[in-house]
């Protein structure tokens, strides 16, 4: 099994209440059960039970609802197995033509999270996979920011949807986020957290800390290999 999160560093903030948003919003809660294949690409976003947002991604598509309220919001995200890179990232300003062509054109060359936006996490898998994220009003891009053979993302050849989330207060189930087992915290350069987690489901929250945008990466090495055996195949 593997699991991988892209998560948005945290000063790449374009507000003023750059420090609200190091305490809570560079926070991610990743659901992680032995199988992940409790939902499929092939089924409608509108059916997938116990999701907040669901979102479905096939090759040059992303399908998600075009507004959501606020709060802490289970995305469940459906992959068609092409290995896609999905990242949720709030813009700065509004949704306009503009302002998301904006966007996209310096996600498209840029090394790192735009200037203009937030990346706030999201899954790199196979399959289908649960993140959690703290949504606040305003206006999001989820999209996938891998390369293509033509040497741009993904989201710029139009695998990338516009989300609004509501403008206001979340209700009471969505307030606080749900515990977490397990925690990581990203920082430049090194994962702190546990060395050992108890067997089982997890509720793994990640939290980037630093000034840089990190991937975290969770595989289940196989009996009698080694950490360098996998870094080196």
């Amino acid at each position: 099994m593997v699991i991988a999160g892209v998560f948005g560093a945290a000063t790449s903030t374009p507000t003023a209440s750059r420090a609200a948003w190091n305490r809570i919003l560079f926070s991610l809660l990743l659901s992680i059960v032995p199988v992940l294949a409790s939902c499929r690409a092939e089924e409608s976003a509108a059916k997938s039970d116990g999701a907040d947002v669901p979102v479905v991604v096939r090759s040059g598509t992303i399908e998600a609802p075009d507004s959501v309220d606020p709060g802490w919001r289970r995305l469940r995200v459906q992959e068609d197995g092409a290995g896609h890179i999905v990242v949720l990232f709030r813009l700065a300003g509004d949704r306009s033509d503009a302002n998301v062509t904006a966007f996209l054109a310096e996600l498209d060359t840029a090394s790192a999270t735009p200037r203009n936006a937030v990346a706030m996490g999201g899954p790199e898998v196979g399959d289908s996979v649960d993140v959690i994220v703290r949504l606040e009003p305003g206006f999001y891009v989820i999209g996938c920011v891998r390369r293509g053979k033509d040497n741009h993302r993904h989201a710029s050849a139009g695998e990338m949807k516009v989300i609004a989330v509501r403008d206001m207060e979340p209700d009471a189930a969505h307030s606080t986020p749900p515990a977490a087992t397990a925690e990581v915290r990203l920082v430049d350069f090194a994962f702190v957290g546990p060395d050992k987690w108890p067997a089982g489901s997890q509720m793994l929250r990640v939290d980037n800390t630093g000034a840089q945008d990190h991937q975290l990466r969770l595989v289940r090495l196989r009996d009698g290999s080694s950490m360098k055996e996998w870094l080196e195949a």
